[in-house]
C-alpha cells in the first residue's frame, strides 16, 4: 500500500512539474485600428513626397495618390494576400496613377524606375 501511494505521490509531482515548466508567451499588442491607418498613412505620404522629388504634383493629384498609396499599404499588409493578388494590384495601381497623373509626368516616373518600386510591379 505505501509502494502505490508513494508511486501516485510522484506522478502527481512529476506531472505538477512538468506543468509548471510550461511557460505562457504573452500575446503581442495589437494595434488599434486607427493606429494601423495612420502607420499606413506615413509610409503612403513617404510615397507621395518621393514622387514629388520626381515631378511636380498639385493639390488633387497629390490627395488621390495619397489615397491610393494608403489604400496599397493597408492591403499588402492583409494577412493572406498572396502574391498573385499583390501582382494583380500593383498592376491596377500602376494604371491608375498613369490616369491620374497623364502621359508626361507617368512616363518621367517610369523612367526613374521609381513608379516601378512604389507600385511593387513586377513587369506584368
Amino acid at each position: 500500500m505505501k509502494k502505490i501511494i508513494a508511486a501516485l505521490a510522484l506522478m502527481l509531482a512529476v506531472g505538477y512539474t512538468a506543468n509548471a515548466q510550461k511557460r505562457t508567451v504573452a500575446p503581442q499588442q495589437q494595434l488599434s485600428a486607427a493606429e494601423k491607418h495612420e502607420s499606413y498613412k506615413q509610409a503612403a505620404l513617404k510615397d507621395v513626397k518621393e514622387i514629388q522629388g520626381a515631378v511636380q504634383l498639385n493639390a488633387e493629384e497629390e490627395d488621390k495618390l495619397l489615397t491610393a498609396f494608403v489604400e496599397k499599404h493597408k492591403e499588402f499588409n492583409t494577412p493572406g494576400m498572396t502574391s498573385e493578388r499583390k501582382i494583380n494590384y500593383s498592376y491596377s495601381l500602376d494604371k491608375y496613377v498613369l490616369q491620374v497623373l497623364g502621359n508626361d509626368k507617368y512616363d518621367k516616373l517610369k523612367a526613374s524606375g521609381l513608379l516601378k518600386r512604389l507600385t511593387g510591379e513586377t513587369g506584368k
